[in-house]
């Protein structure tokens, strides 16, 4: 019964990524994301690492049922999420904003970078240097703060930003001088690093972006061999990360054998193992944390530490938790007899299950909607919903293969700070342009941008308003 539901759940996954394609022909759709990602890690992986029973001395075979089954309930939910969003009648046409908002666009964008790239350069000097910070496996720059940690990812917004300056020509070579210079350190991070979220996050932003700033899609074999491409490329870094970084001269490729043992690995440091023993360790203590942690690695988390050395131990007791890291969630000694690797993500629906139980199944249902809804909005209404849209594509990778709050502070974080530029550099900015172009209210601004859009607007109205 457990293979038969293993392969189920790849037919779920593929099969509703399959259906968003032909509902929405959109290669850009959150369900082809989100389903070959759940498939890879629900329907791979346990293929792979079952094959020659070594894992059943970590989990009861008896149990592995029921549990592959909220996988399968879990991947239907989140994946049929995005296609309850619906498909809309009408796409909005390329954005044609004025000079003066480019400039804030292109301003707001460069602002965001450099943030990010003075983080980057921050880290690696107090970590001593770059040979110091990527001279060894996994490396890169520290700090003690979060915040300056975090502040490393703004990037993705400021290239988005500096995108959407692009919106409805050709990319200036001022600007791909700006876009280089932004996601330089962070595919210089991703690559020496073997850091796979990063990679995937610039490597995301910088294509998807490019097309749906132009409302322009790549064509389907192109987009599926791209994603084929960029996630080989992910398991490489993972499967060599002992041999990539500064001075090393030892990089040799190992071939697919490392990929399929690395995927395999019936480990403690598993995610699917680690995941699934989580599930097990709740079921059988009866002890579920009912969104505390969500709360604590979001809300309190954004305290900064300086304030409130023990935020983390004071709400666990609070709320009546055992705690929030992995270190103490990865203690499964009382019921399994193991404990997780130091480093391993429980991914993302057994972090879910820990939280809320079989209820965290309508989670997962309204997470998917909310993917569906920004991309809906991102096609009828563009400008900031396709930042939001790329921002949700690029921590597809978190969603799917971390836990949920890996993904849900990131999104706060970038999305927030992007928003906030949006609003103070180019909204008003944006609405003073349509003003002068004859209309005299933010609610008449945009009634004219969307007749605009629509073709409807009149045509000397919108010449002024700016270069088509």
């Amino acid at each position: 019964m457990f293979e038969v539901l293993v392969w189920a759940t790849a037919a779920v996954a593929f099969g509703l990524a399959f259906i968003g394609y032909w509902m929405s022909k959109d290669v850009f759709h959150p369900a082809l994301f989100l389903g070959p990602m759940l498939a890879y890690t629900y329907w791979l992986v346990p293929l792979v690492v079952t094959r020659d029973g070594v894992v059943w001395h970590l989990l009861p075979r008896s149990e592995m049922v029921w549990v592959q089954l909220y996988y399968l309930m879990g991947v239907a939910c989140l994946c049929g999420g995005t296609l309850l969003a619906g498909v809309p009648r009408r796409r909005v046409e390329p954005w044609l904003p004025s000079l003066e908002v480019r400039r804030q666009l292109l301003s707001a964008g460069v602002l965001l970078g450099a943030i990010g790239v003075a983080a980057f350069a921050y880290m690696v000097t107090i970590s001593g240097g770059m040979e110091a910070a990527y001279g060894r496996a996994h490396g890169g720059g520290r700090a003690s703060s979060g915040y300056v940690r975090e502040a490393f990812y703004l990037i993705i917004p400021g290239l988005m930003l500096i995108l959407l300056s692009s919106s409805g020509r050709r990319l200036l070579r001022t600007e791909l001088m700006w876009l280089a210079a932004i996601a330089a350190p962070m595919v210089f991070h991703g690559a020496v690093s073997a850091a796979r979220g990063p990679s995937f996050m610039v490597l995301v932003t910088l294509t998807a972006g490019y097309y749906v700033v132009r409302n322009r899609r790549p064509p389907f074999v192109l987009a599926f061999a791209g994603m084929g491409a960029m996630g080989v490329l992910l398991l490489l870094l993972v499967t060599h990360r002992g041999m990539i970084h500064l001075g090393s001269d030892r990089l040799e490729f190992r071939g697919v054998d490392a990929v399929l043992q690395f995927v395999g690995r019936p480990t403690p440091g598993n995610e699917y193992v680690f995941g699934s023993g989580v599930m097990i360790d709740a079921s059988i203590k009866g002890e579920y944390q009912w969104g505390a942690r969500y709360f604590i690695q979001t809300v309190i988390r954004a305290i900064p530490h300086q304030v409130w050395p023990s935020q983390y131990e004071d709400t666990a007791a609070f709320f009546g938790i055992e705690g929030v890291h992995l270190s103490v969630l990865g203690d499964l000694s009382q019921t399994l007899g193991w404990s997780a690797t130091r480093g391993a993500s429980m991914s993302l629906l057994a972090d879910v299950w820990k939280q809320l139980w079989w209820l965290g199944l309508v989670l997962l249902l309204a997470l998917g909607w909310v993917h569906g809804y920004v991309w809906r909005r991102a096609i009828t209404s563009g400008r900031i919903w396709q930042l939001g849209l790329v921002l949700l594509l690029a921590l597809s990778v978190f969603t799917t293969q971390q836990t949920l709050q890996a993904m849900l502070f990131r999104v706060l974080w970038m999305g927030g700070v992007g928003w906030i530029v949006w609003r103070l550099m180019v909204r008003n900015t944006y609405q003073r342009t349509m003003a002068a172009a004859g209309s005299t209210t933010p609610m008449a601004a945009k009634k004219f941008m969307d007749a605009r859009l629509r073709g409807i607007a009149p045509r000397s109205l919108a010449l002024r308003n700016g270069p088509r």
